[in-house]
């Protein structure tokens, strides 16, 4: 008789576990479906709002990172108040939008930017195996699961062609731009070639950005007009902020702490990189009455739009 009561213990624990389970699965997959309706619905209909929103690297959920089709996207999107995209210098010392240096061919050769022609480089199909957006982990992201597997699907595989900074310059710019400085020898070259291309543009506009602080220290003291912004990486960074007006944070290291040092001294921050609807709350309240200040750099812009809408509605009904 016992053996009978542990034996039906143990299937009635098992089942009820199974059926929880189940529940749980569907209530996140419901919760996914209406959490991507309101994204569709505040995008398609949006008219204003009182938060800045940067694009990293163009609009790179839906389109191949810095390139001309993210670019693009991003640009003609009224939610979407930066472009950030990352430039590199070929070998001919002309500017080219690329987070690496070493790119991938349709034939699975490896190729180097720094060692390549920008007309060379340009007659070559790219793909990326490894783009980080496959990567996401989706561990207590379920609210947002949806969009990001429909998204990743629809990324990979895609070729891509490289785009030349003059090739975005040209289009009609709707939004501010910051250009990720990727420059790590040839400053002078570097400086001289961004110096020419930018040269119709209004800089009021931009905001030059690099993790590089010799090289960005160098731009701002022959420039002190340019917009310059320090990347932190990592705490030991944290000493550079004093030299530049602009800081872009990396999301782990957003204390509270660091958050009243830097709103002390008077400092705009950039928040990199947010693509989780969690993360908000929590660097919402870290940041207080000072949240919408902030601009939020994502690979989902529309997502982070929603999020900071739904944030403001939550607060004004408290």
């Amino acid at each position: 008789m016992t053996k009978k009561i542990k034996k039906f213990t143990l299937y009635f624990s098992t089942g009820l576990m199974i059926l929880t389970g189940g529940i749980k699965i569907k209530l996140c997959k419901d919760e996914s479906k209406t959490f991507t309706k309101k994204v569709i619905s505040y995008t398609d209909n949006f008219t204003t709002d009182d938060f800045l929103v940067a694009a990293h690297r163009g609009f790179s959920s839906l389109e191949i990172e810095n390139t001309l089709n993210s670019f693009s996207l991003a640009n003609s999107k009224d939610y979407i108040d930066y472009i950030e995209i990352d430039i590199r210098l070929t070998k001919d010392k002309k500017l080219v939008l690329s987070h690496n240096n070493c790119l991938l061919t349709l034939q699975n050769k490896s190729v180097n930017i720094s060692s390549k022609k920008l007309c060379e480089l340009q007659e070559m199909d790219f793909y990326c195996p490894n783009n980080p957006l496959l990567n996401i982990n989706l561990s207590g992201d379920e609210i947002n699961e949806d969009i990001l597997k429909t998204r990743r699907k629809k990324l990979y595989p895609k070729k891509y062609q490289l785009t030349s900074l003059l090739e975005c310059i040209n289009e009609q710019l709707n939004k501010k731009l910051i250009l990720d400085l990727k420059c790590d020898t040839n400053y002078s070259k570097f400086i001289k070639e961004l110096e020419k291309e930018i040269s119709d543009i209004d800089i009021n506009n931009i905001i030059f950005q690099s993790s590089n602080y010799e090289f960005l220290a160098k731009l701002q003291e022959k420039h002190p007009e340019y917009n310059t912004s320090i990347i932190i990486k990592n705490n030991n960074d944290l000493k550079y902020i004093d030299c530049f007006d602009n800081v872009c944070i990396k999301k782990t290291l957003l204390t509270e702490d660091t958050i009243n040092t830097l709103l002390d001294k008077d400092k705009n921050i950039f928040i990199w990189t947010i693509n989780n609807p969690s993360e908000i709350n929590s660097i919402a309240d870290k940041l207080g009455d000072n949240y919408k200040s902030a601009i939020y750099i994502s690979d989902y812009p529309d997502v982070i739009a929603t999020c900071l809408h739904e944030k403001q509605l939550q607060k004004e009904k408290n």
